[in-house]
């Protein structure tokens, strides 16, 4: 017979336990009350009086025996009428112990479990009880200390608000920026929008600004960003007719590639300025102006211009747009011209060129492959092509 060695139950191990329950079975005498009941395992120090019962609760690992029930062994002998309803009470109460104990085991609850090797019998209820509570109690505990810590860790992670200034709301906003990509950016880029042209319209509604001041005012919205982050103005005023046509754009950049753009259109009259439409232009391009030296009444014309760093050439894109007094429509576009750049000339606009295929195999060959020159005609529709020829590189 096992002698007392205490309970262990290991984590991820076959376990095989003799729980002894005598200690639960503590019950008095009916001849002698200051008697307790005594076992031959040694649960008492005390010499025994009268041979009582022992009372052992034997249960194993279903793993390791061929029955996968929890079984019950109890020894010893009828320890008389008076305390027999007592025996079957605590009997009870350990055969509960003993299968949550295994429930907790089999399901990987119960890690470690162990009781001194010397305990009283009074100190072994003690524990046993004590861990039996425990466990129970344990889930709850859990559960209360993971939601606290949810709650906690929520409140910890509450972004602050954004300042009240327009610097540093852009700022907040563009902060979110690094690590978007340009495609997924759109939520927080026209938030930034909203913000620069709400301002520039509250500015500008009584003023007569130049485009001086509409260029400096947009880079004082952008004067909070450090690098990787930029902000870049360009504006212009242009007379046309009874009004002066104002142009305030930028572009905003988180990396050398990423980059969106915007050009707010406004019309100044009598001192007096208003918002009339916004537009984007081609994607990951900067802002630059050139403008027609002949107007027409129909329409304000201009030419939106721009570049973006490419595979090892920056590329060159171009529009020309026409403002009505209320809607602005584009007539014209080319984009993403390898090594690109553009030429405005009176009534001519000449842009020369690489092909990039081209480019690659003669460079491979240690030779220099030609340009492409394109000379387009400005009409009242847009630009039309008037020649194209090869240039030397």
């Amino acid at each position: 017979m096992q002698k007392r060695s205490g309970f262990k139950a290991g984590y991820g191990k076959k376990v095989s336990v003799m729980l002894r329950v005598c200690d639960f079975f503590q019950f008095e005498e009916t001849a002698n009350a200051a008697n307790r009941a005594t076992t031959h395992g040694g649960c008492h120090p005390e010499k025994p009086k009268a041979t009582k019962d022992l009372h052992f609760l034997d249960f194993h690992d279903a793993r390791r025996t061929a029955d996968p029930s929890l079984s019950l062994r109890m020894t010893g002998r009828a320890v008389g009428p008076a305390s027999q309803w007592q025996v079957e009470q605590k009997k009870s109460q350990a055969l509960s112990v003993a299968k949550h104990l295994q429930f907790l085991v089999e399901t990987k609850q119960l890690q470690m479990l162990r009781f001194a090797q010397h305990d009283t019998p009074k100190d072994f209820v003690g524990r046993l009880l004590a861990t039996w509570a425990g466990l129970v109690l344990l889930p709850l505990a859990m559960v209360l200390s993971v939601s606290g810590s949810a709650m906690a860790q929520d409140t910890k992670q509450a972004p602050p608000p954004p300042p009240a200034d327009l610097p540093g709301h852009v700022n907040y906003l563009a902060q979110q920026l690094p690590g978007v990509m340009l495609e997924d950016a759109t939520p927080i880029t026209d938030q930034i929008q909203k913000l620069v042209l709400a301002q520039l319209e509250q500015w500008m509604m009584d003023r007569s600004p130049t485009d001086v001041e509409v260029r400096r005012d947009v880079d004082m919205a952008f004067s909070e960003l450090h690098y990787p982050l930029s902000g870049q103005a360009a504006a212009f005023a242009r007379a046309w007719k009874d009004q002066v046509v104002i142009g305030a754009g930028y572009t905003l950049g988180w990396t050398n590639i990423d980059r969106t753009n915007a050009l707010a259109i406004f019309s100044n009259q009598q001192g007096h300025s208003h918002f009339v439409t916004v537009t984007s232009f081609v994607p990951r391009y900067d802002l630059h102006y050139a403008f027609p030296p002949a107007q027409t009444d129909d329409a304000f014309r201009f030419f939106v211009y721009g570049f973006r760093l490419g595979k090892s050439q920056p590329r060159l894109s171009v529009g020309f747009y026409a403002f009505d007094g209320r809607n602005l429509k584009p007539l014209w576009e080319v984009t993403d011209l390898y090594d690109g750049k553009v030429y405005f000339e009176k009534e001519r606009v000449i842009t020369r060129y690489l092909n990039e295929a081209e480019y690659v195999t003669e460079a491979a060959h240690g030779r220099r492959p030609p340009r492409h020159q394109t000379v387009y005609t400005i009409t009242p529709a847009g630009l039309e092509v008037q020649s194209e020829q090869d240039i030397p590189f």
